[in-house]
Order: structure tokens, then sequence, then C-alpha cells
């Protein structure tokens, strides 16, 4: 999956989340709001515990840039 896949699927994610009431889709700027914060914790983790390689790190920093574009 390329950065770009990545960066909608997770957008998308996190925008059609529902608290069960509401049945409708949360606003543009909040979702991708909460996309980059998912992404910047991850990026975060990797780099604090070494869990990832480099190239991951870089890889979620591209979805990062992407999810920015949306």
């Amino acid at each position: 999956m390329t950065p770009k896949e990545t960066a909608y699927l997770i957008y998308d994610k996190i925008a059609n989340v529902t608290d069960g009431l509401n049945k409708y889709p949360m606003c543009y700027d909040t979702a991708k709001q909460c996309a980059l914060i998912a992404v910047d914790e991850v990026i975060k983790y990797a780099k604090r515990w070494g869990d990832m390689a480099d190239d991951d790190i870089r890889e979620f920093e591209q979805v990062k840039e992407e999810i920015n574009k949306l």
C-alpha cells in the first residue's frame, strides 16, 4: 500500500466512526486532525522504542504528508 493509500485509509476510518447514536460522519477538519494525531503517535512510539525500521518511520512520515494534502 502506498503512503497516499494508507493516509486515506486512516482518514476514512476515523471520519466514519460513529457513537451508535450519531449516524453522521465526523467533520473533515476534525477527522484530519485525529488522523494526524494517530500517525504522530505511531512515529513517536517507533522512535522512542525502536520497534520499527528507519524505512518504516519514513513511510509513516510520508503518510503524514499525504494526510496534510487531503
